[in-house]
């Protein structure tokens, strides 16, 4: 009895194989992969069209990435592939002859859509998408309108509107206008030869090399920019901000997220609030406002403007005059050439290396705060008219101050008003404090 059940399982066993191998036989270009919540079945795409350069080439896409390269001039080539996961085999087929790539075509334009079964079959399946690398000929009018997938454009030419709803996106050495819209995943261009409009809503955004102008916009993610040939202008909401290497004007605009801003060839505005503004190396004229957090600024080819509120400014080597205005932080100006205005509340004003280099023009120093002192420190051949006024503070003076012609021991004098002058009195230096000592020192 023993061998007839040995050889009547070995049948058993051997026709068993033969109808496995059948299936698999059967089932062509579809492979099964086995996995938690079912198989994962796949099926390989591959479509030849028509084309020209400079067609109009639209996507409608979802569920699914898109990568978009160089091709022939003549020719769209798609290759993808279908992928679904089903607990239900029965419906795999069906499921994938219904995920299709519809192809809509008019002379000189063509229309790619994804479609997906109705919802009776999308309710068995765990998940499903269609991926594929498309390759385009060149100067294309490209349209691309993406949901959960990434994006990947690379090495073509033309002009791109391309928006994504949950995943990340990337453009790389593209030749032409692109217009680039996400709302959740980061967002990466590099090496853009023409305007670039950037946007994202909840995602980073690193931009570098772009030939031409840039506006670029995430309300909650960083931002880095670096490398524009153009004008600038980018919006922040709560990231921080990293912008360098601009050509043209930069207009930058954050709250809640640092700003460091350097190496600008124009005309520069930055607002901020509730975080630290970073300026520097910029040639052309500089305004800066924030408030709740630090400003520092340093080496400025043109005039400068800064407001701030709550927190400290400082600045260092401005080739032009420098206007500044904040409250209940310190303000620290070093090395102007220009004009100096400081006006303060609740808040020390130190004030050195200015007045050095000799001018034609007549300058004006002007220092004004209140409940903190003011220093300002002058060279030993300073010439110039001086007002100086404190109440509940001492006025101390380390140059001979000439008052109704007299020289006058101003060491130390307190809650006084005076007006006298320093040498022949070419500038105009205008102290005011309340609450607050002078000092006006000789270095």
């Amino acid at each position: 009895m023993k061998p007839i059940k040995v050889f009547l399982l070995t049948i058993v066993l051997l026709f068993t194989g033969f109808l496995v191998h059948e299936a698999f036989a059967s089932s062509k270009d579809k492979q099964k992969d086995k996995g938690f919540f079912g198989n994962a079945v796949t099926e390989e795409i591959n479509i030849t069209l028509a084309g020209k350069s400079g067609m109009e080439i639209r996507l409608e896409h979802s569920f699914g990435d898109i990568d978009i390269r160089p091709g022939e001039n003549n020719t769209i080539y798609i290759k993808g592939e279908k992928r679904v996961t089903v607990k239900d085999s029965g419906i795999t087929e069906e499921f994938l002859k219904q995920m299709e790539l519809e192809i809509i075509e008019r002379p000189g334009k063509v229309t790619i859509k994804t479609n997906y079964p109705d919802d009776k079959y999308k309710e068995k399946a765990k998940n499903f998408s269609i991926s594929y690398t498309i390759k385009i000929p060149s100067d294309v009018q490209l349209s691309v309108n993406n949901s959960f997938g990434k994006i990947d454009i690379r090495d073509v030419s033309g002009e791109f509107t391309i928006s994504n709803g949950f995943g990340s996106m990337t453009a790389y050495n593209l030749k032409g206008n692109l217009q680039l819209n996400n709302k959740f995943g980061s967002t990466t261009a590099e090496i853009i030869m023409g305007n670039a409009e950037i946007s994202n809503e909840h995602g980073s955004l690193d931009i570098n090399q772009v030939d031409g102008d840039l506006r670029a916009q995430s309300k909650f993610g960083s931002i880095k920019v670096h490398t524009i040939s153009g004008d600038t202008i980018v919006s922040g909401g709560h990231g921080a901000i990293d912008c360098s290497k601009i050509s043209g004007s930069a207009e930058i605009t954050n709250s809640f997220g640092s700003v460091d801003c350097i190496d600008i060839g124009g005309k520069t505005f930055v607002r901020n609030s509730h975080a630290p503004v970073t300026v520097k190396d910029i040639r052309d004229e500089t305004s800066v406002i924030t408030s709740f957090g630090k400003a520092s600024i340093y080496n400025i080819k043109g005039n400068l403007m800064v407001e701030n509120q709550h927190a400290a400014v400082e600045v260092e080597v401005i080739h032009g005059n420098a206007e500044i205005n904040t409250s209940f932080g310190s303000a620290n100006i070093d090395q102007v050439d220009g004009d100096v205005v400081v006006i303060n509340q609740h808040g020390s004003i130190t004030v050195t290396n200015i007045l050095q280099t000799p001018t034609d023009k007549r300058r004006r120093v002007r220092l004004n705060t209140s409940f903190s002192p003011i220093k300002l420190s002058v060279p030993g051949t300073l010439s110039a008219e001086v007002s100086a006024q404190t109440s509940q503070g001492n006025f101390k003076c380390d140059f001979p101050l000439y008052v109704n012609m007299q020289n006058v021991d101003l060491s130390s004098i307190s809650d006084q008003k005076i007006f006298g002058k320093i040498g022949d009195g070419k500038d105009l230096i205008e102290l005011e404090g309340s609450h607050a000592n002078i000092y006006l020192e000789k270095y």
